[in-house]
């Protein structure tokens, strides 16, 4: 695939901007991060510009890696499962349900 003619602008992602997204995903960068992570975030937009820049006329939208293309398998109907065969290896269970550790205060 050739690249076009056309050079996109370098993105520059700024400390700033870092703590805003990390503050929305709510994420605890450190200080070390906070300064590490505009660079790289630049780099991996730099190279995305460079992608969009190269000519995809007659490209397929989706392919497949593999030379027999996308593996199928026939649908098959079989009996399905009852909550006693599930919950009969669970470590701990209450009634029909799975008990697990609580992990929201």
């Amino acid at each position: 695939m050739a690249e076009q003619e056309g050079k996109s602008p370098q993105i520059k992602i700024s400390e700033g901007e870092v703590k805003k997204v990390a503050a929305l995903a709510r994420l605890n960068l450190t200080p070390d991060e906070v300064s590490t992570f505009p660079h790289q975030l630049s780099d991996i937009l730099g190279h995305i510009g460079k992608l969009n820049r190269l000519a995809t006329d007659g490209v397929d939208i989706t392919s497949s890696n593999s030379e027999e293309g996308v593996l199928m398998r026939e649908d098959k109907l079989r009996q399905p499962f009852f909550s006693g065969d599930l919950l009969s290896n669970a470590p701990q269970r209450e009634g029909t349900f799975l008990k697990v550790p609580k992990v929201i205060e």
